[in-house]
């Protein structure tokens, strides 16, 4: 099993999802890398390999890094996996993204580290994780280019990469002016769209929006959604503007939510994300996601095989000082963008989700 296999595995379809939840469910992948291969010296000299995950979206009030080591020790890998220092760099790595404009350094991001303590226990330590961020709320602009320096400050280790940010796209169905949508048609829904520059890999997700509160009384209201999530689309080209679109079947939606929505009848259920109104603004969100060329590539590299030949390559660009790949540093550093449109569910629609017993 390849790197970027392994790495896929923790983020295939995460990139629709937001950063933040993205990075606290991301773990290293070190143990993975020497656990799924036998082919390995366990009485070979350390060597320092990074592993780098990094993608940059200027919809994000703040930019996560995941930053860890490969390593390999004698014992139980298992349990070194679950020791922070076998995988971490902790505070030994000084990391900074350069803001670059016709050749011209504009601004530097420095990360500074954080923790998070709510990662999901398994195979690695928890749920404290190392992580870099820095704020970039506002501050990221799509016609710059963003350089990423990683040091290692006992080393002297050096790591690079760089990525250009996606533009928006432009949704021309459904319309602009479009508030209400309808999902009790016959004729299937569809979605247009043209191409954003920049960008790759095109991918919608429908969601829908609810509350519920409980009928014994109280005034606690849990918020929850239902993801319906299609294919992603390759653009011909990175130059934007290029028409794309898919169609859906529109009863789909309710079975959907019938399948994911538990029947409990002491709950009342409201549609949307505020008040209790069946027009609310905001019940149902086209949420289109794209990724660079680059992160377009390694997700088609790191996609599971179909062919009963597995060996597939590793992709990466994450490169050294002077700009060459090499086997001591891995990972991709890229960019993706979010963008959604907000719609209030029509009369007819909501009328029929009455239908399916699920307390609305």
């Amino acid at each position: 099993m390849t790197l970027s296999e392994l790495l896929h595995i923790f983020i295939k379809n995460q990139y629709i999802c937001s950063v933040k939840k993205v990075f606290i469910l991301f773990a290293s992948l070190s143990l993975l890398l020497f656990a799924c291969t036998t082919e390995f010296d366990s009485t070979a000299d350390y060597k320092d390999i990074t592993v780098v995950y990094g993608l940059l979206d200027q919809t994000d009030s703040v930019t996560y890094l995941k930053i860890n080591k490969a390593f390999l020790g004698e014992g139980d890998v298992m349990l070194m996996a679950k020791e922070g220092d076998s995988s971490s760099y902790g505070n030994n790595l000084e990391v900074k993204v350069e803001d670059w404009f016709n050749n011209a350094l504009v601004k530097t991001f420095v990360f500074d580290t954080t923790t998070i303590f709510n990662k999901d226990t398994g195979l690695f330590y928890a749920p404290k994780q190392v992580l870099y961020k820095a704020n970039t709320k506002a501050q990221l602009n799509k016609d710059h280019t963003y350089k990423l320096i990683v040091k290692n400050t006992v080393t002297g280790k050096e790591i690079r990469s760089q990525t250009v940010l996606v533009s928006p796209l432009v949704v021309t169905k459904p319309g602009s002016a479009q508030k209400f949508i309808d999902f009790t048609s016959e004729v299937p829904g569809s979605v247009e769209w043209k191409s954003s520059k920049n960008g790759k890999k095109h991918q919608l997700m429908i969601r829908f929006n609810y509350k519920e509160i409980s009928k014994s009384g109280g005034t606690d209201t849990s918020f929850h959604s239902i993801d319906w999530l299609f294919s992603p689309l390759s653009s011909i080209s990175i130059n934007g503007d290029e028409p794309m679109g898919l169609q859906y079947v529109n009863a789909y939606f309710f079975d959907l939510l019938q399948q994911q929505i538990p029947i409990d009848n002491n709950l009342n259920r409201f549609i949307g994300k505020k008040g209790y109104s069946s027009v609310d603004f905001g019940a149902v969100e086209f949420i289109f996601s794209v990724a660079t060329d680059e992160f377009s590539t390694y997700l088609d590299v790191a996609a599971p095989s179909t062919s009963v030949i597995q060996e597939k390559p590793d992709y990466t660009n994450i490169t050294n000082a002077e700009g060459v790949i090499t086997n001591d540093a891995t990972g991709i550093f890229a960019a993706r963008f979010h963008q959604t449109r907000s719609f209030k569910l029509n009369e007819l629609s909501s009328d029929k989700l009455k239908t399916i017993n699920r307390g609305f």
